[in-house]
């Protein structure tokens, strides 16, 4: 059969009020593989402090792809404001994971511990003003740091990663009323035994 003319995914969403919670149903499929995927979310629908994930597949061994959830709690009169656990389990890959987050009273720091069975990390991400946020990033089996920069500008946005031991990455994005201007460039902090080269992509995405 020929599929060339048809749409290459398909994908639906439900809502559901339950005495649990907020049912929410996300059936999608893929035209070209035949695969099938169902999400259901069960959300806590007053406070919003929980919530719950499981994905299917056709295509799954288990049929169950993976399952996730998350907690929220609030502290009041301390440095933490508030702690979220959200664990999640990727049965296809056999792949637990696990991550924590303590967000500061103020609202400007939260730092968020990410377990995995590959590579463990620690990061603290603080707002700076109201426009930049820098997070350093600790792989915790390796010792290795990254650094992550945001910044808010009037009409885009800037963002940066770097690698003190490789290299330096950046996204410029500005805004216009009939689309966008991204500018990507990554920077080698070392060479190869020859001049150090970066690596600059310009991209522009109209509106119509």
């Amino acid at each position: 059969d020929d599929i060339r003319n048809l749409p290459s995914f398909l994908d639906g969403d439900a809502l559901f009020e339950t005495p649990a919670g907020t049912l929410e149903i996300t059936p999608s499929y893929e035209v070209k593989s035949g695969r099938a995927n169902v999400a259901f979310s069960l959300t806590d629908s007053r406070k919003g402090r929980w919530f719950g994930v499981a994905k299917i597949s056709n295509k799954a061994k288990r049929v169950v792809e993976s399952v996730r959830a998350s907690y929220r709690t609030s502290y009041s009169g301390g440095i933490v404001n508030s702690l979220t656990v959200e664990p999640s389990f990727d049965i296809e890959k056999v792949e637990p994971s696990v991550t924590l987050s303590a967000a500061s009273a103020s609202g400007r720091t939260t730092a968020v511990c990410k377990w995995n069975t590959k590579d463990p990390t620690l990061t603290i991400v603080h707002a700076i003003d109201d426009r930049n946020t820098l997070s350093p990033e600790l792989s915790l089996p390796t010792g290795k740091i990254t650094f992550d920069w945001e910044a808010e500008l009037d009409s885009g946005s800037i963002t940066a990663r770097i690698d003190p031991a490789s290299f330096i990455q950046v996204k410029w994005t500005d805004h216009s009323l009939s689309g966008k201007w991204v500018c990507d460039a990554t920077i080698p902090l070392e060479s190869a035994g020859g001049p150090i080269a970066a690596d600059v992509r310009v991209r522009r995405q109209f509106v119509f």
